[in-house]
């Protein structure tokens, strides 16, 4: 069996060629940490990862909020963002509170304690980011792009932050090398496991790394398809 690491998955998947071969890095916001993914030359020269992610914000919100986490997971899909909009502190959210029963309405905040929330924890991360990649040899060239994946990388407002914060352009990453694969199944949630396929296809066909050719992985998109079908209705 052989081991591929996630954010090549992603990098194979969601990068151009221009950003694998002048340098990009792929940042993979999980759960539970954040996976940085360096691109240089065609090869992905360096990994790490910081020991937090998307859980830590619903935490955050819980804990802020007085909130279940269950319902701070889902205020966080529903209202959050990474920056604050122009509303300011005007619009208002109902949070259900901890220990409330039955039909209980819950407390209004303003939807800008909960951007304040998110954007304390962000920083955070954004400053692990930076001293762990700032003594890399190919920070130079690598963090000139930043492509964002990830389930918490669909917060509202984060590739903006992101190019605030790590400064450099930075865009949400989604799969690119699909000629052939319909659109309901280039979504970015879906970025992983046609990395990993277009990686199995080409060792398959060439017996030689992707990390270095990608020439010949745009052939029959078929099994791609009902695999990817399959992790949509199973996961």
């Amino acid at each position: 069996a052989t081991l591929v690491a996630e954010p090549l998955a992603f990098g194979l998947c969601c990068l151009t060629k221009d950003e694998q071969e002048l340098g990009c890095t792929v940042l993979d916001f999980g759960a539970n940490s954040t996976t940085y993914a360096l691109f240089y030359r065609n090869a992905l020269v360096e990994i790490g990862h910081v020991p937090l992610g998307g859980m830590n914000m619903t935490q955050d919100i819980a804990r802020g909020l007085n909130t279940p986490l269950s319902q701070a997971e889902r205020i966080k899909n529903l209202h959050a963002s990474a920056i604050a909009g122009q509303s300011g502190d005007r619009e208002m959210i109902i949070v259900p509170q901890v220990g409330e029963v039955g039909d209980m309405e819950g407390a209004r905040f303003p939807k800008a304690e909960l951007t304040r929330i998110v954007y304390a924890r962000l920083e955070e991360i954004f400053n692990q980011l930076k001293k762990r990649i700032g003594p890399s040899p190919f920070r130079k060239y690598s963090c000139m792009r930043w492509v964002l994946t990830g389930g918490a990388s669909q917060l509202p407002g984060l590739t903006e932050l992101t190019s605030f914060i790590l400064g450099k352009k930075a865009r949400l990453g989604s799969p690119v090398h699909t000629q052939g694969l319909d659109e309901a199944n280039r979504q970015p949630g879906l970025s992983c496991v046609i990395g990993l396929l277009m990686y199995a296809q080409a060792q398959g066909a060439k017996g030689q790394s992707l990390v270095t050719k990608r020439k010949g992985i745009a052939t029959s998109w078929v099994w791609v398809r009902k695999v990817s079908l399959w992790v949509k209705d199973n996961l």
